[in-house]
């Protein structure tokens, strides 16, 4: 090869050369701002991804939680406050209540004791007294009436606020005072004393009504009941029914009917006593209730 065809060669590969060069160089520069722009995004995600977070002083967290704390608390005190006044209020209306039956109460244990009882030992009395002393005929309706209205039986029934009130213990124990509970409950010791006797008592009326029956007609027992219930009183001249008839005129049969009323008229006064005691305990417990709930005017 001579001399001139060697550097013509020699050129030619050189210029290979820069070409080969400046197209790895224009890849490189080409793929600098594609990883630029791709550690830029990778950094933008760590910053989004992984915030930094504020820290917190020991004294901080503390206040915190005493915030809590206290925020928690005054709510339950307010909550206590509240279902303590609507107790109260639900106490009030109780005693209330109670004391407008025990009021009630009061009256009905006067007529009894001071009006029903000595009246009723009058009718027995007059029993034996016509039986003992008068013919039954012509004086059929001085008989019956005796007869009928020493066997009108006025019963007491206790105040039903208190017994609903001694039998429900989440209504009782809404009560605070102590010395008002013990009082109610010495009062329903007392009417429990009364139940148990009047039961007794209730026995031997029935018995009585029975025998009563055995005396007199179907007509006049009826037209004696049917006056009964529209005066629920002891029965007067005007009351009786026209015509009275017996069913027998033997005047044993009569004095046999009246000796049956004796254990009930003994019964009746000791039932007096039970009245007595009832009333005592209302009268108690109405002026307890004034005192500590201020019902005076109510």
């Amino acid at each position: 090869m001579s001399e001139e065809e060697e550097n013509i060669n020699n050129g030619l590969k050189m210029t290979d050369d820069s070409e080969e060069k400046s197209k790895v160089d224009s890849q490189q520069s080409s793929a600098e701002p594609e990883a630029l722009n791709s550690k830029s995004e990778i950094k933008t995600m760590e910053v989004h991804h992984h915030p930094q977070v504020e820290k917190k002083s020991f004294k901080e967290y503390l206040l915190e939680g005493v915030m809590i704390f206290i925020a928690v608390t005054m709510g339950f005190f307010a909550e206590n406050i509240r279902e303590h006044f609507a107790d109260k209020k639900s106490e009030k209306l109780i005693i209330s209540a109670l004391k407008k039956d025990l009021v009630k109460d009061t009256i009905l244990l006067h007529d009894l004791i001071d009006n029903y009882i000595p009246t009723y030992h009058s009718w027995i009395d007059s029993s034996h007294l016509n039986v003992d002393s008068l013919s039954l005929k012509g004086n059929e309706r001085k008989f019956c009436k005796a007869f009928f209205n020493a066997t009108f039986w006025k019963i007491y029934t206790p105040p039903a606020i208190a017994l609903t009130l001694l039998k429900n213990p989440a209504t009782f124990n809404l009560i605070e005072d102590e010395t008002v509970k013990k009082e109610i409950l010495n009062y329903n010791v007392t009417i429990d004393h009364y139940t148990k006797y009047s039961e007794f008592l209730t026995n031997l009326q029935h018995y009585i009504d029975t025998s009563f029956v055995s005396i007199v007609s179907r007509y006049t027992s009826r037209a004696l009941l049917d006056s009964l219930n529209i005066r629920e009183n002891f029965l007067n001249n005007n009351n009786l029914p026209k015509t009275i008839l017996f069913k027998t005129n033997d005047k044993t049969i009569l004095k046999n009917y009246v000796n049956k009323l004796d254990p009930i008229d003994f019964k009746i006064h000791d039932i007096g006593g039970f009245y007595q005691d009832i009333l005592n305990q209302d009268i108690k417990l109405l002026k307890l209730f004034n005192e500590k709930y201020h019902l005076e005017n109510e």
